[in-house]
């Protein structure tokens, strides 16, 4: 992921959040408009490919049937500041609905939502969700009017855990002087900041360790590590935003409908995504994950250490009772990983060996083309963003049945070690190489076209479910003889030639 705009300190003055202001207790139903009438109307909707918000526009996309027709306006190109960009296409109109991160929006002004920005306040899935459907998310959301805009829904994205590669960072002397791969343009680069680390872009090197959700731990790191399975660092909101003056000017029936697919959209988005659970089991089913839990002291200690930047965001009008109910809606909930080590998981999942080879090992040596895509919704967390970043044109080159695969545009690459018996195959991709993959999977292998077709049908992944739906999708398309391969050529990553 290359790296964003320089990251704002979490510490935002009193003056950067004035103007929020909360009624105490009034937390109640918003004031609508007269009007019955749903006369079908058309949104234009636009995303930013860094958000996570593009699976809510795609099933709104999907409802032919909604008075509310959503259309996909020109989006943004992908990379650095892309929402910037889409909030700037949403402001001059050419476009009416917009999903961006809440981080985005208080660096662009929108100053109320500031309090999610409140480190260590949010710390369980189930509180991240009472507080996108709580009251207090109208308040969060209303500051957007002074930059034009109106928010119609609160997206949590998952709680990010922090990995390392050394000791567990458990507790604040981990942190202090470390250097911590983060997304600079993240929340939780701010709250290493707070915690005496430096964050430092995905390509830096020399990190102690890595902030990332375990749905995507597999994808970022690639080495022997250690998550803090009860330390959440951070959670990302997105919002879902339109043009204040679309709608001032729709009934207020029309509203509803808009708010009513707006909501459902983002029920089917949260409804879909991979469990904490399912992802901790994931990550601790690799051969490089591990686990360790902080104690309660150690967590204090952590809270202890961010308190003089919550309070700072505590002191404008109304913010600290915002930050009281969010700490609220906390109460009773607890994390779903909680006294759930990885050994556990190790000792009762099933796992995936490769097949023992039979038989002429050399058969699909060759220099091989062929487009991958994990666009599959239901694909896997090696997919990180929308946007297919894991697409495009892949050269595939295996030697003495050693391979590797290699994005001919981004120079993501895959090692892998094939063993063969008969029509079966399996492909080994946990070699001890700095590369994007890992894992086992087996299935069959069938060569057709006079063998310059190569289709794989995977069965197992050692990885689970979710990632075995990547590898289905990812090779759906098949491969494509192209020439014998150089000698020593496998080995040579990212120089497939093209």
């Amino acid at each position: 992921m290359t790296a964003g705009r320089s990251h704002r300190a979490l510490a935002v003055t009193t003056a950067a959040v004035a103007g929020l202001a909360v009624s105490v207790g009034g937390w109640g139903a918003p004031p609508t408009r007269a009007g019955t009438a749903i006369d079908p109307f058309t949104v234009r909707a636009v995303h930013a490919t860094r958000s996570a918000g593009a699976d809510v526009i795609t099933w709104m996309v999907r409802q032919p049937d909604s008075p509310v027709t959503v259309t996909r306006a020109s989006p943004p190109v992908g990379g650095a500041g892309t929402e910037t960009l889409a909030l700037d296409v949403l402001r001059s109109g050419a476009a009416d609905l917009a999903v961006v991160r809440a981080k985005v929006l208080v660096d662009a002004g929108v100053t109320s939502l500031a309090p999610l920005l409140t480190p260590l306040a949010i710390t369980t899935d189930e509180q991240a969700r009472r507080v996108s459907t709580d009251a207090v998310s109208r308040v969060l959301m209303g500051g957007l009017r002074r930059i034009g805009l109106a928010g119609l829904a609160l997206v949590p994205g998952p709680l990010e855990h922090p990995f390392s590669f050394d000791l567990p960072l458990t507790e604040p002397a981990a942190y202090r002087g470390s250097w911590i791969k983060a997304d600079p343009d993240s929340t939780a680069s701010a709250v290493l900041r707070a915690l005496g680390a430096t964050p430092t872009g995905l390509g830096d090197q020399g990190q102690l360790g890595a902030v990332t959700d375990l749905y995507h731990a597999t994808s970022a790191i690639n080495r022997q590590a250690v998550v803090a399975r009860n330390v959440v660092l951070a959670v990302d909101f997105d919002v879902v935003v339109t043009r204040q003056p679309l709608l001032d000017g729709l009934t207020a029936a029309q509203e509803a409908s808009l708010r009513g697919l707006v909501s459902r959209a983002v029920d089917r988005a949260l409804a879909a995504r991979t469990s904490e659970v399912e992802s901790f089991d994931a990550w601790c089913a690799t051969r490089i994950g591990s686990s360790a839990s902080a104690t309660a002291e150690q967590l204090a200690e952590l809270h202890a250490l961010v308190s003089t930047e919550a309070a700072e965001l505590g002191r404008a009008p109304g913010a600290r009772q915002v930050i009281d109910r969010i700490r609220q809606l906390g109460a009773g909930t607890s994390l779903a990983t909680e006294g759930q080590p990885c050994s556990r998981v190790r000792s009762t999942g099933s796992a995936v060996l490769p097949i023992p080879p039979s038989g002429d090992q050399h058969v699909l040596d060759g220099h091989w083309k062929m487009e991958g895509t994990r666009r599959d919704p239901n694909a896997s967390p090696r997919r990180p963003e929308p946007g297919d970043p894991h697409g495009g044109i892949w050269q595939v080159v295996i030697t003495n049945g050693v391979g590797v695969e290699t994005n001919s545009t981004t120079d993501e690459s895959c090692s892998f070690t094939l063993q063969i018996s008969g029509p079966a195959v399996s492909a080994d991709m946990d070699r001890s190489t700095s590369d994007d993959c890992f894992g086992v999977v087996t299935g069959t292998y069938r060569l057709t076209d006079h063998g310059t077709m190569l289709t794989f049908d995977w069965q197992q992944d050692s990885l689970g479910p979710q990632w075995l739906n990547t590898e289905k999708s990812f090779y759906r398309n098949g491969l494509t003889y192209i020439e014998p391969p150089t000698p020593g050529h496998a080995l040579a990553v990212g120089n497939t030639g093209g």
